[in-house]
């Protein structure tokens, strides 16, 4: 299953603000994201941000919302990469890998579908200037957050990584999702219903479900595979967060 965000509404999944999650000079966000609108500009995706975007935030761009955009603020100006007018379809699974290098310059946006490998659809990177905004005060949101309200989607999947992930890597999740040493967030959306949805990268960044419903999830198969035994509880990820079932996929079991 996935979960469900109702257009312009305060339907959200709360993972907290560990402090690894806080300011990261460098990462990667990725989704599986079904689009259910795109009738109003600048809803909110995923961030790390309050109404005035200071942490990292994928949304739907002001100008056109038809296009996604991966923001971070800095002092002067802001770190940004677009997906390019239209790269958001309606009632399509897409998969997107948004990365940031504060440091190293070069933000990145690649697409994907449940048919075509993701390539990178850059569109004016702007590296920014000045230093970089704090965003500890703000839990890592999927949906409506720091006072701004949500998209229409469906969210299948959500991973956020302390690196800016290569392309190939990038690639490598999108039919495959599993934890690798970066990753701070892997959580399956809906599978634990609209309970406290686990984070499966072993840290223990829980999400905390308000006003979403269950949907119909992204056909991949549970973690990339077919053979899903069954729900999760948010315990057994603290616990154990590499599950024994794991073991019978070589790619999670790495």
């Amino acid at each position: 299953m996935a979960l469900s965000f109702t257009e312009d509404s305060t339907d959200s999944v709360d993972f907290g603000s560990a402090a690894a999650l806080d300011t990261l000079a460098q990462g990667t966000i990725l989704v599986w994201l079904y689009p259910t609108s795109t009738a109003n500009s600048f809803r909110y995706y995923v961030s790390k941000a309050d109404a005035s975007q200071l942490g990292p935030v994928l949304h739907r761009r002001a100008v056109d919302g038809t296009e996604i955009r991966l923001y971070v603020s800095r002092a002067t100006t802001a770190h940004s990469v677009r997906g390019g007018a239209g790269s958001l379809v309606v009632n399509t699974w897409q998969y997107y890998g948004a990365t940031w290098d504060i440091t190293n310059g070069g933000p990145t946006l690649a697409r994907g579908t449940l048919s075509t490998l993701a390539v990178d659809v850059s569109t004016a990177p702007d590296d920014g200037s000045g230093a970089q905004q704090n965003d500890s005060a703000e839990p890592l949101v999927a949906g409506g957050g720091g006072g701004a309200t949500s998209g229409g989607m469906r969210l299948g999947m959500l991973q956020v990584h302390n690196t800016d992930l290569a392309l190939a890597e990038i690639q490598r999740q999108q039919f495959r999702p599993h934890p690798i040493a970066s990753t701070l967030v892997f959580c399956m959306l809906g599978y634990a219903g609209t309970g406290t949805q686990p984070d499966w990268s072993g840290n223990g960044n829980n999400g905390t479900v308000t006003g979403a419903t269950v949907a119909d999830h992204v056909p991949l198969g549970a973690f990339g595979f077919q053979g899903w035994p069954g729900a999760f509880t948010a315990a057994a990820v603290v616990a154990t967060p590499y599950h024994p079932w794991m073991q019978r996929c070589p790619i999670l079991a790495q």
